[in-house]
């Protein structure tokens, strides 16, 4: 039994199962673009800064970077530096820190970790990308 004649309407319906799966397989990945840019990724306009602290409890890579509550930044990596904890970050190009901002690390209240929480300063001068926020140390 051979099939020589394929009905022209089942073709159609074949050509149109693939078109549908491919858009659905596109929206899919752009979705998945779009939320790691939204909460965790990387921007092409994103710079990094370091702080010191001997406090660096509950920080771990990702968590995030607030000013007044409001996500600027993660936590790009934490490393040791002696016995101080060296906390690298990013932060949104757009937002500039002065020079004498402070830090702290904060608890994210019913969520567990903690993120880094920076309390601007009144200087004309930001800090660039590579910067680093005056060491936060504990007496």
């Amino acid at each position: 039994m051979t099939c020589e004649h394929i009905d022209p309407a089942m073709k159609q319906n074949n050509s149109f199962e693939f078109i549908s799966s491919a858009a659905v397989l596109l929206v899919a990945v752009l979705f998945l673009f779009f939320v790691y840019r939204s909460t965790s990724g990387v921007a092409l306009s994103d710079y990094g800064l370091t702080v010191e602290t001997d406090h660096a409890g509950g920080l771990q890579t990702g968590s995030d970077v607030r000013i007044n509550g409001i996500k600027v930044g993660t936590v790009s990596s934490l490393t040791l530096k002696g016995y101080l904890a060296l906390v690298h970050i990013r932060l949104h190009d757009e937002i500039k820190i002065p020079k004498d901002s402070s830090v702290s690390v904060a608890a994210d209240g019913f969520n567990p970790g903690s993120y880094l929480s920076i309390t601007p300063g009144k200087s004309e001068q930001k800090l660039a990308d590579g910067g680093q926020l005056a060491p936060q140390l504990r007496h």
